[in-house]
């Protein structure tokens, strides 16, 4: 049997159990010495897979991981507790269960990466795009999300169906976000400007999808604050608290360790990307690349990392920039081989 024809390399079924593969040992081996519930985030969404609906009031929103994590907790916790490692720093079953939902979105976002990728660089030899994925699987960010009781995953999903969606005019992909997104992370909102680079016909639609979308999700937050006797416009109210901050985040972003955040998501790729950008054959073709998306996909981030606690968590959802152009400067240097003009 032709080994090669039997598995096609570029298949989404084999890139998305390739990037499960890449991602398990670093995401097991984060889960298994990180203290899991120091930290405020995880506290909730464990909380929130044991139906305890008492929580953050910005956070206790985001049921659709710690609820599908409690039905794998349901299944295989007699299995992992058996497995349980005599020192690890949590409840092993619980927190595998996250992982092991984590782990499935934090691979399927990969897959969304790749495509990105390839739509925008186009459809290249398969190794400067797998590359330009890694770049962003071997993110310390990723390890955190993928090994941990977090649900930053299915907003980084959420994202990618959006970006793939807007890049190769599949409506069935912006759709499917425009209805996950609220239940991923309430700044979704901030990403529906992206929604301008659809086409015009598609207006009408998306905003009868956006309304209903809306609808949906207040109906939900009304009534679940109803069912645990809180009010509704708490949440509301701690959401808009989160513009004060903006002059405080500015301040950290300027300073040493706010670009250090920054740049601590390219880590070592980094040099790379300045290697590359030093050609001016890379930095005149990547310039016609980066369409206008791009940048406003940037600004949207920024604005979103200014009202947040966590500045580089936050610029990790600029990872589909960076798996572009690591994508496009090892296509140049493996593939194109072009002349070095500096």
């Amino acid at each position: 049997m032709n080994l090669k024809k039997f598995i096609d390399l570029e298949s989404n079924g084999f890139l998305f159990v390739l990037f499960i593969a890449i991602i398990f040992g670093p995401a097991f081996g984060f889960s298994d010495v990180y203290d899991h519930m120091s930290n405020v985030d995880v506290q909730t969404y464990v909380g929130l897979s044991e139906f305890d609906f008492e929580q953050h009031p910005v956070r206790r929103y985001r049921v659709i991981i710690p609820f599908i994590a409690a039905g794998v907790h349901f299944v295989f916790e007699p299995i992992l507790s058996v497995l349980t490692p005599q020192e690890f720093p949590g409840d092993f079953p619980r927190i595998m269960s996250f992982v092991f939902v984590n782990l499935i979105l934090i691979a399927l976002y990969a897959v969304l990466l790749f495509r990105i990728c390839e739509t925008v660089i186009g459809k290249s030899n398969f190794w400067p795009i797998f590359i330009g994925v890694l770049s962003v699987l071997s993110c310390r960010w990723t390890m955190l999300f993928a090994g941990s009781a977090l649900v930053d995953s299915l907003y980084l999903v959420v994202l990618g169906l959006l970006l793939l969606g807007i890049l190769k005019k599949r409506m069935w992909m912006i759709v499917l976000a425009i209805y996950l997104g609220p239940w991923s992370k309430e700044a979704f909102i901030f990403f529906v400007p992206l929604l301008l680079f659809v086409e015009q016909k598609h207006y009408l639609k998306l905003i009868l999808h956006l309304a209903l979308s809306g609808i949906i999700i207040f109906a939900f937050r009304y009534f679940f604050d109803q069912a645990i006797g809180v009010e509704f416009a708490e949440s509301i109210e701690r959401d808009v608290s989160h513009f004060a901050m903006i002059p405080e985040s500015l301040k950290r972003l300027f300073s040493f360790h706010g670009l250090y955040e920054v740049f601590s998501i390219g880590g070592f790729w980094n040099i790379f990307i300045v290697f590359g950008l030093l050609i001016k054959k890379v930095r005149v073709a990547l310039s016609e690349k980066i369409s206008l998306i791009w940048l406003v996909l940037a600004v949207l981030v920024l604005f979103q990392a200014l009202l947040s606690f966590e500045l580089a968590r936050m610029f990790y959802l600029l990872t589909p920039l960076l798996a572009v152009v690591v994508s496009f400067i090892f296509d140049f240097l493996i593939v194109k081989k072009g002349s070095y003009s500096y």
